[in-house]
Order: structure tokens, then C-alpha cells, then sequence
């Protein structure tokens, strides 16, 4: 199995969003709070990778992270 945690920045509208996908499908998403700084933003996706990589019991070392901006 393959999975992917990728998180979305949109400097326009200042949010986003952390998804993962196993084997090229999105199996789960959560967008970002509220409006925020893209520090901030980042510290957020650190957080929410971690909490879908525990939730769903992957193996860290399988795991490729992305950042589209």
C-alpha cells in the first residue's frame, strides 16, 4: 500500500487543507481551521499529518509528504 499525506496552501484565501490518499484514492481530508499565516499553516499540517498517520496506523517510512501551494 501506498499512501500520500499532501497538504494545499492558498496564500489568496490564507487556508487549506491536509488530505491523504492510499493507493491514489483520497481516503480522508480536514481543512484548515480558519484563516491563517502560511507559518502557522505549516505547524497545523505537521499536526494533522501526524494525526492521520497514527489514526490510520501507517508506518512513517511509507509515507511521502507533499506541500502544493
Amino acid at each position: 500500500m501506498k499512501y500520500e499525506v499532501i497538504a494545499f496552501w492558498s496564500e489568496k484565501g490564507k487556508d487549506g487543507m491536509v488530505c491523504v490518499k492510499k493507493n491514489g484514492v483520497i481516503i480522508d481530508s480536514e481543512i484548515s481551521p480558519n484563516r491563517m499565516t502560511e507559518n502557522q499553516f505549516l505547524s497545523w499540517r505537521k499536526a494533522k499529518s501526524l494525526a492521520f498517520i497514527h489514526k490510520y496506523d501507517i508506518d512513517i517510512k511509507e509515507v511521502d509528504l507533499a506541500l502544493v501551494k
